[in-house]
């Protein structure tokens, strides 16, 4: 499934399925000086059911467009194994793209952000255990595919609160 900026649709939307760059996305060179990449993470202990949001920005300060624009998620354990059926990710909330499916572009001087709503599930955990998401960027400029994996963005997910009773 060739999924990127066409991403949170399959993330978690139908069916758990984890995204990651293509053999060939992620064989690219590195995203050269111009295309800025940022990762904004508004919690890092969450609990489960609770959401948390992570924000992806691309600045193209370049003069020349890039194509194909595409963002990766990949939600992952401890030792770095995909876990995306431990979480919802609801549909982001786009601002400078239109479209998830990598047939959109961004042009000189322009921003796109992606804003991913993540909530680990009830079942993700008995005691608080440590996650992380990996963002792959990836897009096409003067011809040449680029991309860049961001490192690992890190969150705690605490047990759901359970409140117990006792009737005397």
């Amino acid at each position: 499934m060739h999924h990127s900026i066409f991403l949170a649709a399959a993330l978690r939307l139908a069916a758990p399925t984890a995204l990651l760059l293509t053999p060939a996305l992620a064989a690219a060179q590195a995203m050269p000086s111009g295309i800025d990449l940022r990762v904004e993470q508004a919690e890092h202990r969450v609990p489960t059911g609770a959401a948390f949001e992570l924000t992806v920005t691309v600045d193209n300060t370049t003069v020349h467009l890039l194509d194909a624009v595409a963002i990766d998620l990949d939600l992952v354990d401890a030792a770095g194994v995909s876990v995306p059926a431990s979480f919802s990710v609801a549909e982001p909330v786009l601002v400078g793209v239109d479209e998830l499916d990598g047939s959109d572009n961004l042009g000189p001087g322009a921003t796109a952000t992606a804003t991913f709503a993540i909530t680990p599930l009830h079942a993700a955990v008995p005691v608080p255990t440590r996650f992380g998401v990996v963002v792959g960027v990836a897009g096409v400029l003067e011809g040449s595919a680029l991309a860049r994996s961001l490192p690992t963005r890190s969150f705690e997910v605490l047990p759901a609160p359970e409140l117990e009773v006792e009737l005397y």
